[in-house]
């Protein structure tokens, strides 16, 4: 089954993900950007990138900042 996960970069979202993958699940992750500190985004993408990384599957980010002022 392909699923999308939501990732924020952090050990929880990572876990789910690499469980799904032990599952034999097809995965794409996602990250959303909500809030306006480009800072802790890009210190978030980056982890996030290193989850996809190791689990070998594409990260998408996607820009919800307008939508969430």
């Amino acid at each position: 089954m392909k699923i999308a996960v939501l990732l924020s970069g952090g050990v929880d979202s990572s876990y789910s993900a690499y469980s799904l993958k032990e599952q034999g699940h097809e995965l794409v992750g996602i990250y959303l950007k909500l809030h306006a500190s480009e800072k802790k985004h890009d210190l978030y993408i980056k982890n996030a990138q290193k989850a996809c990384e190791f689990l070998g599957i594409p990260l998408e980010v996607l820009d919800f900042q307008k939508d969430f002022k």
